[in-house]
């Protein structure tokens, strides 16, 4: 099991993915959608994403890993979402590999 500061580490790298995709145009519902499946209820902001990605791993229900499985998958198969604006998407799913394995290599 990984320790309290390695869990931290993981989710640092979570949210500047996050943060980075929102910047680059991904609308909040979008980013809710691809990390928890579901709709969200009502309008939210990217602290509501973050909070709960952070209780999902500090509870143990996920995984720093799963989350970024998670990411990739989504990612990889919202073609709706990509039709839009491709080239975003992309840049999108660079920085979520980039991340991912800096994350992985101990950064």
């Amino acid at each position: 099991m990984l320790d309290e500061a390695e869990i931290e580490r993981g989710l640092d790298n979570v949210h500047a993915w996050i943060n980075f995709a929102i910047a680059a145009g991904v609308p909040e519902s979008i980013m809710w959608e691809w990390l928890f499946h579901t709709k969200p209820e009502g309008p939210i902001i990217v602290t509501d994403i973050l909070s709960k990605v952070d209780d999902l791993v500090k509870s143990g229900q996920l995984t720093v890993q799963q989350i970024f499985d998670i990411a990739t998958e989504s990612v990889s198969q919202d073609s709706a979402y990509e039709a839009g604006d491709p080239s975003m998407v992309d840049h999108v799913r660079e920085y979520l590999e980039n991340t991912t394995r800096l994350w992985k290599n101990g950064y």
